[in-house]
């Protein structure tokens, strides 16, 4: 049996504070996990600031124990460091 593995345990585990994990549903396709690099989550429209950044990756495993936590910090590490890069 898999250990369990929790969002919050990966995001923390890659200690990124702009970067969050989310579990995506759309009809018709089956489940999905995204990261999320945002540097103003709580901001929305008109408030975000222009230099704002936001990006995704999917990983499309439909639970989290199908990746290890280490699996799983590779991957967001990866995403994470690439958008830094872009926006550098």
């Amino acid at each position: 049996m898999s250990k369990r593995i929790t969002r919050n345990q990966v995001v923390k585990y890659i200690g990124c504070p702009c970067l969050s994990l989310e579990r995506s549903t759309y009809c018709g396709r089956s489940d999905y996990f995204v990261f999320v690099y945002d540097t103003h989550p709580l901001k929305h429209g008109e408030d975000r600031p222009a230099n704002a950044i936001w990006a995704t990756s999917p990983v499309y495993v439909s639970q989290l124990n199908h990746l290890s936590l280490d699996q799983w910090a590779e991957t967001g590490s990866i995403f994470a460091n690439e958008v830094e890069a872009q926006h550098a």
